[in-house]
């Protein structure tokens, strides 16, 4: 079983970065090619409506994460009847969940002129535009989604991901294409809801061949009705909390500064979530064996294992913040063509890697929080977060625009997804106090304060300008920060197993 649970997330994950390597590439080509031939409005639109659909979004519960706590246990004793009746439900669940999106985004239609700038490009209509963004948030959810959860909980995401690369790959040659022939938004953005259906669709067909003794029907038992009902409040306020850090952002700063403020926090945000994203798959790639393992083990073996990942873990978000806070600007500087108007301030770009830093330090407890289903548990603490993320990000973001809207951001997160979360996940699963899970973070964040200001010194003495001096900065980073985290690490106790672990991978790979 053990074999099995590391064979199927090093799958997972190396299928995860490949797909996230692809979408950082293409996108990242196809967001120049939109900036460079059609202006940076443009870039602000579709970040300003990638925001609206995530206030839409709200429409779904977070059904994913309530479905696969219920998934875990029957997929790992092949308990057919019972995954069959849970897809069922879901598959309902999620076309109704289209329906309620596409519906209020239609409800939505009179008010879009308040969110949209009055700045805006003469030649879009942003009713057009705006549908589209909601076709395709909805078409995500009404075909054969939930097809994709079951591949998480059977610890075969990388199905998914080898669809996800193909689709990524035909899209956004095709929308290159569109750019630069025809020099057109409305072609370039209608193929986006056309991808959505192509991968649910493949998605589809993989599932029926490699699990075609699974068919959605049946009804839920009722234990697992009322294990939904419990979760099914309570995930959804993390789920507001998740929308109001990450949805409103967009739409405040589109208020207090246009379009073109929007196009340049969602330039850094782009970077941000491509990196975040990485980090995203490695976790998904072994989630589905956290969820696993908690079924199947003890309580001291889960937590020496998340002890374990929590340091390896730690190493790994260091030093890509630390990465971020040298190279953000230089980077920048370079693709913007030192236009000053898309540039952050240093104070600002030094945020944006405390926020990297510190809303990725939750990761491994919130995965072991979600697999074991606590949301009923930490309800309240899931009410405060919503709230406080909702009132800090508004009253911040508008006095204070992009710098309000990073600090209330650290604060939410520090405060109740990191401190809040975890005493919730030590008193009811552990059974115990996160004294010593806090005083490891303590330590790390130490560890990455040293190493970080050691490192942004040494980049900052560089002085050669242009692609040049960018490569000898992410020189300096590739080596430098590990160095000095390798050096910490090694002389902490918990070492020893960590490094045992990963030999362990390195054997099996």
């Amino acid at each position: 079983m053990e074999n099995t649970r590391v064979s199927n997330s090093k799958r997972n994950i190396a299928s995860g970065i490949l797909r996230q390597i692809t979408v950082v590439c293409l996108s990242f080509v196809t967001r120049t090619a939109v900036l460079y031939s059609l202006g940076k409005d443009y870039l602000g639109l579709d970040g300003l409506f990638t925001y609206i659909i995530q206030i839409l979004n709200l429409a779904d519960f977070d059904f994913a994460t309530i479905f696969l706590i219920l998934l875990y246990k029957p997929v790992a004793e092949q308990d057919t009847e019972k995954v069959c009746a849970i897809l069922n439900t879901l598959k309902k669940i999620y076309f109704r969940v289209g329906l309620i999106i596409m519906g209020a985004g239609i409800l939505l239609t009179p008010f879009l002129e308040f969110f949209v700038p009055d700045e805006r490009p003469a030649d879009i209509n942003i009713y057009i535009l705006y549908f589209v963004f909601v076709a395709n948030a909805a078409l995500t959810y009404m075909f054969f989604a939930y097809k994709g959860v079951f591949l998480i909980a059977a610890q075969r995401k990388d199905i998914e991901n080898r669809i996800h690369i193909f689709v990524m790959i035909t899209v956004r040659i095709l929308q290159i294409i569109m750019l630069l022939i025809f020099k057109n938004y409305y072609y370039y953005i209608v193929l986006l809801p056309l991808g959505t259906l192509a991968g649910n669709y493949l998605q589809h067909r993989s599932f029926d061949r490699y699990f075609p003794q699974y068919k959605p029907g049946g009804t839920m038992d009722a234990d697992s009705k009322k294990k939904f009902d419990e979760q099914i409040g309570s995930v959804y306020l993390g789920k507001i909390g998740d929308i109001a850090r990450n949805g409103f952002d967009g739409i405040i700063i589109s208020a207090a500064g246009g379009l073109t403020a929007v196009a340049m926090y969602d330039n850094y945000m782009y970077i941000f979530n491509a990196l975040y994203a990485v980090i995203g798959m490695i976790i998904l790639g072994a989630k589905a064996s956290v969820g696993n393992s908690i079924a199947t083990q003890d309580l001291e073996s889960n937590y020496k294992n998340m002890r374990k990942l929590n340091m390896l873990f730690m190493w790994i978000i260091s030093w890509c913040s630390i990465c971020l806070i040298c190279i953000y600007q230089p980077f920048m500087t370079i693709w913007m063509k030192n236009d000053e108007e898309m540039l952050l301030s240093m104070p600002q770009v030094v945020m944006f890697g405390l926020y990297f830093y510190i809303l990725n330090m939750t990761y491994i407890g919130n995965m072991f929080f979600d697999a074991k289903g606590l949301f009923y548990e930490g309800r309240l603490w899931l009410a405060i977060e919503a709230a406080a993320n909702v009132i800090l990000n508004i009253t911040l973001g508008y006095f204070f625009g992009i710098t309000g809207v990073l600090a209330a951001t650290l604060f939410t997160v520090a405060v109740f997804t990191m401190f809040c979360r975890t005493n919730v996940l030590f008193k009811h699963y552990y059974k115990n106090t996160p004294g010593r899970y806090f005083a490891d973070h303590l330590l790390y964040f130490v560890i990455y304060v040293i190493a970080g200001s050691i490192c942004y010194f040494a980049t900052s003495a560089i002085q050669i300008p242009g692609f040049a001096g960018l490569i000898l900065k992410l020189m300096v980073c590739a080596v430098l920060p590990n160095v000095i985290i390798l050096i910490f690490y090694s002389r902490l106790p918990l070492w020893k197993d960590v490094s045992g672990f990963l030999k362990k991978l390195i054997r099996k790979a």
